[in-house]
């Protein structure tokens, strides 16, 4: 099976476009952890659709793409870092140090981790990365206005 290419990412970082509109423009949502996890989602296939311009592949493990971000694009790592960290809490309410530690911290809800997520995750975030993401992959899509 051949690797994913560019536009195979940018298809998923359209599906999750419209999945976290829908959520946002939806009054009664209350679930602030989806609007996280789907932002992270939407920041994966950003992030990769870049990778596999940039590099010729993509990535095959979270710790992987931290990695490599970090290394490679300290800019973009920035913003990603704390859509993942925020996903992790929103999934699983707890973040370990770094991927693969055993220090964990532990949240009793995800509001008590992030606050209000729309602010911190969407307009503190997400649309930082994708700015920073047009600029280097060259490629159209959608980007997030709230």
């Amino acid at each position: 099976m051949a690797e994913t290419t560019v536009k195979d990412r940018l298809r998923l970082v359209e599906r999750n476009h419209d999945a976290l509109v829908a959520l946002i423009e939806d009054a009664r949502n209350p679930h602030d952890e989806w609007v996280a996890t789907i932002a992270f989602y939407k920041a994966i296939q950003l992030v990769e659709a870049l990778l596999a311009k940039r590099h010729g592949s993509v990535s095959t493990s979270h710790f992987r793409r931290l990695e490599r971000l970090r290394v490679h694009h300290k800019d973009i790592y920035k913003q990603f870092r704390p859509l993942y960290n925020a996903s992790m809490v929103a999934r699983y309410l707890c973040l370990p140090d770094e991927p693969g530690s055993t220090s964990v911290a532990y949240f009793s809800s995800f509001s008590d981790y992030i606050g209000d997520a729309k602010a911190a995750i969407i307009n503190g975030r997400l649309i930082q990365l994708e700015a920073l993401v047009e600029k280097g992959l060259g490629e159209p899509f959608t980007k997030t206005r709230v």
